[in-house]
């Protein structure tokens, strides 16, 4: 199993979390943890490379939510931030 980290601010923020905290679809919010379990076994389903080291992982529900994360090392996982396709 893979290590799931999250990128932290030097103000002690947490971006991501900060971002599903206010997410108010409870049934997207599933869908995002699932993915992030799935991450965990190094299966990250739909995604892509975006630029930089950094990648998409796309979710179809909604607005169509959006992960984005780097790879930290062999087998640990960055989550930078989410959003939705609206905001890209």
């Amino acid at each position: 199993m893979n290590m799931i980290k999250y990128f932290k601010l030097q103000n002690g923020r947490v971006p991501f979390n900060e971002w599903l905290k206010v997410l108010r679809d409870p049934r997207a919010k599933t869908k995002i943890v699932r993915r992030i379990d799935q991450l965990a076994l190094n299966n990250p389903g739909d995604h892509k490379p975006c630029r930089h080291g950094v990648w998409e992982m796309r979710i179809d529900e909604g607005p169509g939510y959006r992960i984005y994360y780097a790879y930290e090392g062999k087998d640990t996982y960055l989550l930078l931030l989410g959003g939705d396709k609206r905001k890209q």
